[in-house]
């Protein structure tokens, strides 16, 4: 069970390590400008593999519990699935359901694992594969793996090294429980911090913080729902930045104390850090020089001075 690009190695690694029979994934979802229905991933691959797929709207459904049933499945892997099972489905692989999780289990439960490690400024991760209860991300740890996350890392760049992670520690778990090894860990319940899902305007650019809390803000939010400022040209999307070497206070949050063709800078709270890539409403993804001689950005402006615009 997966649906993004996230699953796929996970989907690869099962597929050579067993017999894989179903495969269960959202369904095709309206993406792009032209709003046409997209298929998962999951879905693509797993046809091109010739292997059964089905795309219920809800996670548990009386079609797909029949067909489980007439499967009897050894275990179900799921990966970034994207839905709840219920302890119907939870209960019936005679090995059980074990989940590919994007953090080191019991930090970050939740959907959205990886995006806050980065913004929480965190040195390492992993990931960790877990016996499903029915509880948020609360199973017994069957494996971890662990990294080192990059301090200029984005959220999406860590996920595609995660999710070839989670493939490897997921090979060795599945060969545990086929020759009854498997071992599981009980989570301790004091170390436990939430990883919820983000929203678009989640990703707004409070320059009051400190420059290290402001640059891990906007590793977090890339790709998605990526951080944002307002300026004098309108809402401004902040794609990279990195730190500036410099002690204090530069100047008042948010204000752009260099513009030129070496780059943009911008003083926070404490600290300042340089915009690398930005991107106007409408418009590509540029470099900084690029917005300072369009005169998108300019010497003395105030990021977020400006009222948001209306959706």
């Amino acid at each position: 069970m997966g649906t993004p690009e996230f699953a796929l190695p996970s989907f690869e690694a099962t597929r050579a390590r067993t017999e894989l029979v179903l495969v269960v994934t959202q369904p095709d979802r309206p993406a792009g400008r032209g709003r046409k229905p997209k298929a998962p991933a999951v879905k693509l691959a797993a046809a091109e593999a010739g292997i059964e797929v089905v795309q219920p709207e809800r996670s548990v459904t009386r079609e797909l519990g029949a067909r489980l049933d007439e499967l009897a499945p050894d275990v179900i892997v799921v990966a970034a699935f994207g839905k709840i099972l219920g302890q119907r489905i939870l209960d019936l692989p005679r090995l059980g359901c074990v989940n590919v999780h994007a953090s080191l289990l019991p930090r970050h439960r939740g959907a959205s694992p990886v995006l806050w490690a980065v913004r929480s400024g965190d040195a390492e991760t992993g990931v960790t594969i877990q016996r499903m209860v029915y509880e948020m991300d609360a199973g017994s740890v069957l494996g971890q793996r662990r990294t080192r996350i990059d301090p200029d890392e984005t959220a999406g760049e860590l996920t595609a090294r995660l999710s070839s992670l989670g493939a490897e520690a997921l090979v060795d778990v599945l060969a545990a429980l086929e020759q009854g090894t498997a071992h599981g860990t009980p989570q301790d319940p004091a170390l436990v911090t939430l990883a919820p899902t983000m929203r678009k305007e989640d990703g707004l650019v409070d320059w009051a913080l400190p420059a290290k809390q402001v640059h891990d803000h906007v590793r977090a939010m890339n790709p998605w729902p990526m951080a944002f400022t307002t300026c004098a040209e309108g809402r401004l999307a902040i794609v990279r930045t990195r730190l500036v070497a410099s002690e204090g206070r530069l100047g008042s949050p948010g204000e752009v104390v260099r513009a030129d063709r070496k780059g943009i800078s911008v003083a926070c709270g404490e600290g300042a850090i340089e915009v690398l890539e930005a991107q106007r409403e409408g418009k590509k993804v540029c470099c900084a020089p690029d917005l300072v001689s369009g005169r998108a950005v300019g010497l003395c402006e105030v990021f977020g001075a400006c009222t948001e615009p209306e959706p």
